[in-house]
C-alpha cells in the first residue's frame, strides 16, 4: 500500500482543523463576536484609565467591579434597580402598545396620515428634558411622571416606524391578495403584518433605547430613587466608580433588550436569513 507523504498528512490535519474552527465560529458567531466586543471595550477602558491616571476624573474597570460588589453587598442598589426597572417597563410597554395602534391607524387612513404625520415627526424632535418638568407639575413627584416622560420618548419611534412599515408593503402584494379574493383579516395577517414586521421591530428597538436613556433624564427631576438618581448623586459627590456602576448597568439593560428584540426579529422573519449575511 502506498503511503501518503508526511507533509500531506499534516496539511490534511491543518485543513480539517481550520474547517472545524470555521464551523464552530459560524455556529456561535453571535456569542463569540459579543464576547470579543466586551473584551475590546474593557481593554480600551483600561487604556483610558491608565492614560488619565486620575481617580477623581476617570476610573478603570477594576474599581467599578469593586463598587459593584460593595453596592450589592450593602443592598442599597436594589431599590434603585427596582425603581428604574418599573418605570422603564411601564413607560416602554405603554409606548409600544399605543405606538403600534396609532401608527397602524394612521397608515390605513390617508386623511389621518396627512393630518397627524407632520405633527408626530415634529414632536419626535421635542427635547425630553423640556417635557420632564411639565409632567412633574401635572403628575407629581411619583413614578407616574417618570413613566410619562419615558412614554413620550419611546412612543414616536414606534408609531412612525409602524406607519412606515405598513405603507412600505408593496402594492403588488396587496393587489395579489385582492386577485385571490382573500379576506381583509387574511390580508392583514398574511401580507401586511409580515411585510411590516422588520420596520415595527426597528421602531421597538429605537423606542427601547430611548426609554433606557430617558430613565436618567426622568430621574434628574425630583426623584428619590433610581439609577439616574444614583448617577446624579454620585457625580455631585465625585464618587466616579459608583457613577460608572449606574451607567454600565443602564448600558447592559440597553444591550440585553436590543439583543432580545433582534432575536425575536430573526425568529419572526426567517426569510431574511436566506438573503445572505448582514
Amino acid at each position: 500500500m502506498t503511503e501518503l507523504p508526511q507533509g500531506n498528512h499534516e496539511g490534511t490535519r491543518n485543513d480539517s482543523f481550520l474547517v472545524l474552527l470555521k464551523s464552530g465560529y459560524e455556529h456561535n458567531r453571535l456569542f463569540i463576536n459579543g464576547f470579543l466586543s466586551i473584551c475590546l471595550g474593557i481593554v480600551v477602558w483600561e487604556i483610558l484609565d491608565r492614560r488619565f491616571n486620575d481617580k477623581d476624573f476617570f476610573t478603570g474597570p477594576d474599581e467599578v467591579i469593586f463598587a459593584y460588589i460593595n453596592l450589592f453587598r450593602e443592598g442599597s442598589i436594589w431599590e434603585h434597580i427596582r425603581y428604574s426597572a418599573l418605570e422603564g417597563l411601564y413607560g416602554f410597554a405603554l409606548a409600544a402598545t399605543v405606538g403600534i395602534i396609532i401608527g397602524g391607524v394612521i397608515a390605513f387612513s390617508r386623511t389621518l396620515d396627512e393630518m397627524f404625520s407632520p405633527i408626530l415627526i415634529g414632536l419626535y424632535a421635542t427635547p425630553r428634558s423640556v417635557a420632564a418638568p411639565l409632567f412633574i407639575i401635572w403628575l407629581g413627584l411619583g413614578i407616574a411622571s417618570k413613566v410619562a416622560v419615558i412614554f413620550l420618548a419611546s412612543f414616536f419611534p414606534v408609531s412612525i416606524n409602524t406607519t412606515a412599515g405598513i405603507k412600505n408593503v408593496e402594492g403588488e402584494y396587496r393587489m395579489l391578495g385582492r386577485a385571490f379574493n382573500i379576506s381583509r383579516w387574511a390580508a392583514l395577517t398574511k401580507i401586511i403584518l409580515p411585510g411590516s414586521l422588520p420596520f415595527l421591530i426597528v421602531g421597538l428597538r429605537l423606542g427601547y433605547s430611548r426609554a433606557v436613556v430617558t430613565i436618567v433624564v426622568a430621574e434628574l427631576f425630583g426623584s428619590e430613587a433610581g439609577l439616574g438618581y444614583m448617577i446624579d448623586r454620585a457625580a455631585q459627590t465625585f464618587h466616579i466608580a459608583e457613577m460608572m456602576v449606574g451607567i454600565s448597568m443602564l448600558t447592559l439593560w440597553g444591550v440585553l433588550g436590543n439583543e432580545l428584540l433582534k432575536f425575536f426579529e430573526r425568529r419572526a422573519t426567517p426569510y431574511k436569513e436566506s438573503l445572505g449575511p448582514a
